[in-house]
């Protein structure tokens, strides 16, 4: 089996408490496979408050090369209403043919839910479905 890898997005800019737990609890949810797969989490890079990014252009350059290496983005759908910066990333990923996984439910930009291949009913539900289908 080749390792997959996973690219994290969704809204964090404002968000740095609820971007940390929810991309944690996804890395303890993928810990029984970790041997299979690499996965990238956008906030670690660069978050906006403590590690602000050098110029937008670097930002912009590291998140779109990695989004070109990545199979899958699983997408935290929560409060991408106001997210331009997930916007992006989605429709970038899509034009690339990658796979977008989602999942939650509260102040969802449309556009991005429909961008979605599949929406679970929530992390795990996600997680568990790039498991069955892409690993």
């Amino acid at each position: 089996m080749s390792k997959k890898y996973i690219y994290l997005s969704g809204a964090s800019k404002h968000r740095e408490d609820e971007g940390k737990a929810w991309t944690q609890a996804a890395e303890q949810l993928l810990l029984p496979v970790i041997e299979h797969l690499d996965f990238f989490v956008p906030q670690i890079h660069f978050d906006y408050t403590f590690r602000k990014p050098p110029t937008e252009k670097a930002c912009l350059t590291l998140f779109t090369s990695k989004i070109k290496e990545c199979d899958i983005v699983l997408l935290n759908l929560n409060h991408t209403d106001k997210s331009v910066g997930s916007g992006y990333e989605i429709g970038y990923a899509k034009a690339l043919g990658k796979v977008v996984i989602g999942f939650g439910n509260e102040e969802i930009y449309g556009w991005l839910s429909e961008s979605c291949d599949y929406i679970g009913e929530d992390l795990e539900d996600a997680i568990q479905y790039i498991l069955i289908h892409y690993l």
